[in-house]
């Protein structure tokens, strides 16, 4: 009735574990997994919940793969939960990816662009809409007289304390204000367009880029929009604008390209060996999804957080349509038949992992391959080096679905910088059998003469099979 999308897995049942108040960081994970494996507390845990999603972690997964939470995703993957959890949102540095998700078993998501964002939005000249990020809630519309402070007098644009003095006491009474961020903070500037008798405060970027703000200190209806559309506003004001609530939003077409990394992604690889993670992405940048305890409201956030549930609505379609699959082959499914995400630098493995999602095609995959146990990619992690050269041998096992046999070629392929690396496959083309599995090996050798002296940007190899 209010127009929100149905989701990824819509008949699904949901559980919601609240580990959190409404700040700060929790101790209470493991409690939340313990529950999920025996809903009706009744001791038998063959009616565990099939998929855990968890969007928490902390920064630089623990260094160590004997962390409590991490056995207790184990625990929880071995009786059969298919665990998802957030990467983090720390951005682009190396080992920062978060725990849980760096767990073999949990499947590690980061966040990318859908090229959309959906938003509540300023309605002028009759049908012209600009989205803007909630500060302080607009719990019905408002609709008034948009008024630039900044012709208000002396250095108004800013609108803090120590220049409004030459302000006219009533020109924003009854009105929107329009201000300028910079300089003092964002509660100063609505409590001030407060006291001179404002209905609400729109305040527009001094930069490039969207943000959001913190409030706190002030109560007056007010929210952020980028600078072009401040300076859009500016240029036609004074005008009649309406501001819609929280819950009347629209789809906007954002000015990020879609299947981007999201900035705030967090790089891997985890930190206790160097093995691959984040090992996903889904769209987790403007997502427009339920706000807790508003009834029927959405709220549009960013972060891994948004990104996660995609992939647990993933799995519980795959979950449901194929029920004998290990939760090592649907995560395969989910990774093998991912998109590489549009530009170079978001496609970088440490960054995207597999790539970006295609939950139809993870859904009717008919050959899966394996690599390494439970983290399923095929990840060396840290390599220390003592001889001249170096080799080592992995195997990756193909599952074939159907009534017929699959051939298929094989072929490696590096993304990153190669110098002193090849990655050789054991044969160039193979037949998986009819209901049946068959392996590969792959060998990797490194020639440590031509390692450059100095790493710097090529400190890892990475690419796919």
């Amino acid at each position: 009735d209010v127009g929100f999308g149905s989701g990824v897995a819509p008949d699904a049942f949901l559980y919601a574990l609240k580990v959190f108040g409404a700040a700060g960081s929790t101790n209470l994970v493991m409690d939340a997994i313990e529950w999920a494996m025996d809903p009706n507390g009744d001791g038998d845990i063959s009616d565990h919940v099939d998929v855990i999603n968890m969007s928490l972690g902390s920064d630089f997964g623990p260094n160590d793969e004997n962390d409590p939470e991490l056995i207790a995703v184990e625990a929880a993957t071995e009786a059969g939960v298919f665990v998802v959890a957030s990467a983090g949102n720390a951005g682009d540095s190396s080992y920062i990816v978060g725990a849980p998700s760096v767990s073999d078993s949990a499947l590690s998501v980061a966040a990318s662009t859908t090229g959309f964002s959906t938003a509540p939005f300023i309605l002028y000249d009759t049908d012209k809409k600009i989205p803007y990020t909630v500060g302080n809630p607009f719990t019905a519309t408002i609709t008034a007289e948009l008024v630039d402070v900044g012709t208000l007098g002396a250095d108004s644009t800013l609108f803090c304390d120590a220049n409004i003095n030459d302000v006219v006491a009533d020109a924003l009474y009854g009105k929107i204000a329009l201000i300028s961020r910079g300089v003092c903070s964002f509660a100063e500037k609505i409590n001030n367009a407060e006291d001179f008798g404002a209905v609400a405060a729109i305040i527009y970027n001094n930069t490039d880029g969207a943000f959001g703000m913190i409030t706190d200190g002030s109560t007056l209806p007010a929210g952020s929009i980028l600078k072009s559309d401040g300076l859009i506003l500016k240029g036609l004001a004074p005008l009649t604008v309406s501001v819609g609530p929280d819950s009347n939003v629209t789809t906007f077409v954002s000015d990020d390209p879609p299947d981007t990394i999201a900035d705030f992604s967090s790089r891997g690889p985890r930190g206790f060996d160097s093995k691959l993670k984040p090992e996903i992405t889904a769209p987790g940048v403007a997502i427009f999804a339920a706000n807790m305890g508003s009834g029927v409201q959405g709220v549009s956030y960013s972060g891994t957080s948004m990104a996660a549930p995609h992939v647990a609505g993933v799995a519980a379609l795959i979950k449901q349509a194929r029920p004998g699959w290990t939760n090592e082959q649907i995560k395969a499914a989910i990774m093998n038949t991912a998109v590489d995400l549009a530009d170079p630098k978001s496609a970088q493995v440490p960054r995207q992992g597999a790539g970006r999602v295609d939950a139809y095609a993870a859904l009717n995959t008919d050959v899966v391959a394996v690599g390494d146990p439970k983290l399923v990619s095929l990840s060396w992690g840290v390599i220390e080096v003592t001889e001249a050269t170096y080799e080592d041998v992995k195997t990756v096992t193909l599952y074939n679905f159907t009534g017929v046999d699959k051939t298929l070629d094989v072929v490696t392929v590096f993304t990153s910088e190669s110098d002193g690396a090849t990655l050789t496959p054991s044969t160039t083309q193979v037949i998986v059998p009819a209901l049946g599995s068959t392996t590969v090996d792959v060998t990797l050798e490194l020639d440590t003469t031509l390692l450059p002296l100095s790493f710097g940007d090529m400190e890892e190899y990475y690419g796919y099979v």
